[in-house]
């Protein structure tokens, strides 16, 4: 399951300082999932997972980029 998640995310073209679309693709995710999904005033997206009500854990914070270095077929950036 995570890597059919992972496969949909990679097919989002996202080169660098243009990563509105993968960031909206993450953001539809989560509030499909009933997760809160927030922006702020540059574009970074905070979603926030609760824990399992199963076990007591201390919070987990995870940080990522979503842009990717493109380049052409021979090596070249895009």
């Amino acid at each position: 399951v995570v890597w059919n998640h992972f496969f949909d995310l990679v097919a989002v073209p996202r080169p660098s300082k243009n990563e509105g679309a993968a960031i909206d693709h993450i953001e539809q995710w989560a509030k499909k999932l009933g997760f809160v999904a927030k922006r702020d005033g540059v574009n970074n997206l905070c979603v926030h997972v609760p824990a399992s009500k199963v076990i007591s854990a201390e919070p987990v914070i995870l940080q990522c980029h979503v842009d990717i270095v493109s380049v052409t077929e021979d090596g070249n950036p895009v």
